[in-house]
């Protein structure tokens, strides 16, 4: 079962990475303002979801994550268990996440684990990966 767990990331993850690699040909980010970063969205004076806050945003529910700097989207459903069940371009995966400390913790498509720190905002919720310089590069909204 771990094994096509495994397969299965391995495979998420290549479709991702041509995606965003198809995503990005072409289209000018020079433009762009960076997204901001955990720092600075805390020296706003915004509060990042706690582990309960965090448990009620996820358990139960189906979240689109879409990435702001190159429109890549994923649909991800979260069972109270510890599974999610992860949509991309027509592709089902089942993968385990946890929540703890206020970070919802999943692993990596590219190995590894990746942590996120979610910001409530005025139009859903802002998805920032704990990791080096904290970007908040994922919008997150519910699916209806």
């Amino acid at each position: 079962m771990k094994n096509s767990v495994r397969v299965a990331v391995v495979i998420l993850g290549t479709a991702m990475l041509a995606a965003c690699q198809q995503a990005n040909s072409g289209s000018p980010t020079a433009n762009k303002p960076p997204p901001p970063t955990i720092k600075e969205l805390k020296g706003q004076g915004m509060i990042p979801l706690d582990t309960e806050a965090l448990n009620a945003l996820h358990f139960g529910n189906t979240l689109l994550h879409k990435r702001t700097t190159d429109g890549v989207e994923l649909s991800i459903s979260y069972d109270p268990d510890g599974t999610r069940e992860v949509l991309f371009k027509g592709d089902k995966f089942n993968t385990a996440y946890s929540i703890d400390d206020g970070e919802r913790c999943e692993d990596s498509i590219r190995g590894g684990t990746i942590c996120t720190v979610i910001f409530e905002v005025e139009d859903g919720y802002l998805g920032c990966d704990s990791r080096s310089d904290g970007a908040c590069t994922w919008r997150i909204t519910f699916v209806e």
